[in-house]
């Protein structure tokens, strides 16, 4: 094999002489080529290929002028007219072999590294990529060593506050611990996880690696960590289609709400919720065949796949798949709810329970809509930086082009722990349960004026202590209990 590649790169310089030949110029369709002046870049570099004819041009020129050779005289160069013909077959061979070289070696250099073709007409000398790639890594550095320190901030304080909202577990009797309440806090429990792997992973993937120069041994923890954070926003998207069925239920059907959400099947909701989205998404990393987990060398290294726009796709969809189902719910709950409070409109206690359902339904309207605030940006951009999608940014995107999609990416990420932040915020002050809990803990510390006469703001227990009847005409209604009919 060393002498056949030997051989084809010498087979160029023998029939270099015969192609500069007056006689060849023929066949070429044009003269001699003049030996330029070599620049910077193609100087030491630059292969024999530019100072030679394209096959092109041979190939027309030998059709030209195939007659007119026929009859000529010059014995010698019509007898070397195949090895010319060689030599070009093997100039066009190796310059196809020389672009696969440096496709591949693109393929692999570092993101920050700029790289120009030899034959681009940017014509960018060694000294101006350099400098291009230094002033990336500087605006890297400086945004990041800004604006990360702030979203772990974030992340710690969205971190306290659903802590304190989990404590107040303790002061809810049993009898009041609905389905609707172990939902909510299993909510608050996945907003703790989202923040604390989103901290970890911008730290390990993104500080250390820009800000401090450590880059990664292994693809394996990095990857570990993305299943984990895709999986936590599947569990927050399904703790949300959760309660909005829970609510769909008991208010369309109040008979059959106590057996349907009974204590069991609510601890099998949440559990499935946690285990299912990230357990699929690790099994599904180890299931690829030389990618992910399975790459050859045990360092996890082929993970291009994450960034191919059908996986990423497929998540997007089944995220805005679960929003849309949340939203013909909740449409149907408030249709119900505007019925019956027109045939309940004589009852004034059947007016304040169903003020209080619509204010239940409000508060997780509110999470919601929080939730839409927080992920939809994230979602988005997810399926937009994509391989082959217009914001996706290749090895050697200039400084110019990684600015916005530097900064949109930190606010939809500062976007996600606000959303983490801002629950706790709407659980202390729309449910009663919570609120005490939080009062008679400030109380504690120091001299509060909080007052919880108003407990008819929202109610998330209205399914206990409620009965239904049914008049003789056979309509329901729902009752206080200890109420006479």
């Amino acid at each position: 094999m060393k002498a056949i590649d030997a051989g084809v790169r010498l087979l160029p310089l023998v029939s270099l002489p015969l192609l500069a030949s007056p006689a060849l110029s023929h066949y070429s369709g044009a003269r001699a080529p003049r030996r330029r002046r070599s620049t910077p870049l193609q100087s030491g570099t630059a292969p024999l290929r530019h100072f030679l004819p394209s096959a092109d041009a041979v190939s027309s020129g030998l059709l030209l002028q195939s007659g007119r050779t026929l009859f000529s005289r010059r014995f010698p160069q019509l007898l070397a007219t195949p090895l010319v013909c060689a030599g070009a077959l093997l100039v066009v061979g190796q310059r196809r072999l020389v672009q696969r070289k440096e496709t591949s070696h693109r393929r692999h250099l570092p993101p920050m590294t700029a790289t120009v073709p030899i034959n681009s007409s940017l014509r960018l000398t060694p000294g101006q990529q350099n400098r291009s790639a230094d002033e990336v890594k500087t605006f890297m550095r400086v945004t990041y060593s800004l604006t990360i320190p702030v979203i772990l901030l974030l992340c710690l304080l969205a971190i306290i506050a659903n802590v304190v909202v989990l404590l107040s577990i303790r002061s809810i009797r049993a009898v009041n611990f609905t389905a609707t309440l172990k939902l909510t806090f299993s909510l608050a429990a996945s907003d703790i996880w989202t923040s604390v792997v989103v901290a970890v992973s911008l730290f390990y993937n993104s500080y250390l690696p820009t800000v401090y120069d450590l880059p990664a041994t292994s693809a394996c923890f990095p990857l570990a960590l993305e299943a984990l954070r895709t999986g936590g926003l599947l569990t927050g998207v399904f703790h949300l289609l959760a309660l909005s069925v829970n609510h769909y239920i008991s208010i369309a059907r109040p008979f059959d709400y106590q057996r349907i959400m009974n204590s069991a099947a609510t601890v099998a909701i949440v559990g499935g919720m946690w285990a299912l989205p990230p357990g699929a998404l690790l099994v599904f990393f180890h299931s690829l065949p030389g990618a992910g987990f399975n790459t050859p060398g045990g360092k996890c290294m082929n993970i291009m796949f994450y960034s191919t726009i059908w996986f990423r796709l497929l998540i997007s969809l089944l995220i805005i798949g679960l929003m849309t189902v949340m939203c013909s719910l909740y449409a149907r709950v408030m249709i119900i709810l505007g019925r019956l409070r027109a045939k309940f409109d004589s009852n004034k206690r059947s007016q304040q329970q169903l003020s209080r359902q619509r204010k239940t339904v409000m508060t997780t309207w509110l999470v919601f809509g929080t939730f839409l605030v927080g992920w939809l940006p994230s979602s988005v951009l997810f399926v937009l930086t994509a391989t082959g999608m217009p914001l996706n940014l290749r090895p050697d995107a200039t400084l110019a082009d990684r600015v916005p999609i530097v900064l949109l990416s930190l606010t939809a990420l500062s976007l996600v722990m606000i959303k983490s932040l801002t629950n706790p915020i709407i659980y202390a002050t729309r449910i009663p349960e919570i609120r005490d809990y939080i009062a008679s803990v400030w109380s504690k510390l120091g001299p509060c004026r909080c007052s919880n006469e108003d407990a008819s703001s929202t109610l998330l227990t209205e399914e206990t202590n409620l009965r239904i009847t049914v008049d003789n005409g056979g309509n329901y209604r729902k009752v206080p209990e200890g109420t006479k009919v």
